[in-house]
């Protein structure tokens, strides 16, 4: 079974084509966005209502470093701005004489793969994860992408769960109540795949299971790991 998973434009995919991939496996990396004021008004001696006669670019134009944002020309000289950041230009101030520009910020975000399994495919905005022995089942609902090792919890073995079983595991539970849900947090898990909808508000990504013969499936089968494709509303369970 095929899984895409997506990476945003401004994102470098760290993979390559036939790699085995982890849960830990780096898969893209981005900068965290963040937006500059460049006050070209001030820094060419201009009006800043008149900063637009001065620009040589516009809202929505790319940048890059080094380009040439502005221009003042006098009878015998001339004033030249250069761009200190890479970005694209969200806004003209003409009130302040500025440019609001979105640029990419020094702190850079990796983002793992969440899945074991195999590259076979790349694209411009996608990668292919190839696993094997999977099956897929739909979503009523779920609120975030993420994926792992899987624990199944029966409430009948509550009293048996133990720190080992749960830490950095999802636990998947036909019907947690609240007693038991705050148990499985206080467990570290990493998130919730559920049957019915957990009691409590919870910080740890969860997703419910549509059909409950699916739930049965789940727990028959024993499976090991599984992955949420929010975008889809389903959820793959492998070995």
């Amino acid at each position: 079974m095929l899984i895409d998973l997506k990476i945003p434009q401004d994102a470098k995919c760290l993979l390559k084509l036939g790699q085995e991939v982890d849960l830990d496996t780096p898969c893209y990396e981005t900068g965290q966005q963040e937006e500059v004021d460049i006050f070209i008004a001030k820094e060419l001696g201009i009006p800043p209502n008149k900063i637009f006669q001065y620009l040589k670019k516009l809202v929505g134009d790319p940048i890059r470093k080094n380009d040439l944002l502005a221009t003042k020309k006098n009878f015998l000289t001339s004033s030249k701005f250069f761009s200190p950041v890479d970005g694209v230009i969200k806004e003209i101030d003409h009130n302040e004489g500025k440019l609001v520009v979105t640029a990419a910020g020094t702190d850079k975000l990796t983002v793992r793969t969440k899945i074991k399994g195999t590259v076979s495919k790349i694209d411009k905005y996608r990668v292919g994860i190839e696993i094997k022995k999977a099956s897929s089942f739909a979503l009523k609902k779920t609120d975030a992408v993420f994926g792992g090792r899987i624990v199944l919890v029966r409430q009948e073995n509550d009293p048996n769960l133990t720190l080992e079983e749960v830490a950095k595991k999802i636990a998947v539970i036909k019907s947690p109540n609240a007693y038991l849900q705050r148990k499985i947090e206080a467990l570290q898990t990493t998130g919730f795949v559920t049957l019915m909808q957990i009691t409590e508000k919870t910080d740890f990504p969860s997703c419910q299971i549509k059909n409950p013969q699916d739930m049965d499936k789940i727990f028959e089968d024993k499976f090991t790991y599984c992955f949420v494709d929010a975008d889809s509303g389903r959820i793959i369970f492998y070995h």
